[in-house]
């Protein structure tokens, strides 16, 4: 008797050590959260990175802060469109949306400045860049899985 009474605490034991082992190994509760980007942060970066003027600071914050009303608005309005037909246009505007941008951002900068921009843009994580750094490459409409390490060809 002692000894069935003696497993059954192990076993107890055996099981609460588990269980709080496991809610500490989650990553979600462990994973740091990304900052918020703003149009002060993209600016402070870039002009960290591409030894902006105070004229051009003050220009590519007021572009940064047009180009954050623009994506929230069309945010709101891909949440809204309920067909395929009305998705597209959104995504042509959002492409077109980001030509502008690009066109006004070589306006404020110097060339050396631009093509600085355009390396800087393709180096950060988690975007697309110029390359469109994508875990999927696109063949004729069809949308295939890159292999690790390889970048999808355009």
């Amino acid at each position: 008797m002692k000894h069935l009474l003696m497993a059954a605490l192990l076993m107890t034991g055996v099981a609460t050590f588990a269980q709080t082992t496991a809610k500490t190994e989650n990553t979600a509760l462990t994973t740091p959260k990304r900052e918020k980007v703003t149009p002060e942060t993209q600016t402070q970066k870039l002009s960290e990175e591409l030894a902006l003027t105070a004229e051009q600071q003050v220009k590519v914050r007021a572009l940064y802060e047009q180009e954050a009303k623009a994506r929230a608005a069309l945010k709101e309005e891909r949440k809204a469109a309920m067909d395929d037909a009305a998705k597209e246009a959104l995504r042509a505007k959002a492409k077109e949306d980001k030509e502008a941008f690009r066109a006004k951002m070589k306006e404020i900068l110097t060339t050396e400045q631009f093509a600085n921009w355009k390396t800087f843009k393709a180096k950060q994580p988690g975007t697309m860049g110029d390359k469109g750094n994508s875990k999927f490459k696109s063949k004729g409409g069809a949308i295939e899985k890159a292999q690790p390490g390889q970048l999808p060809k355009n």
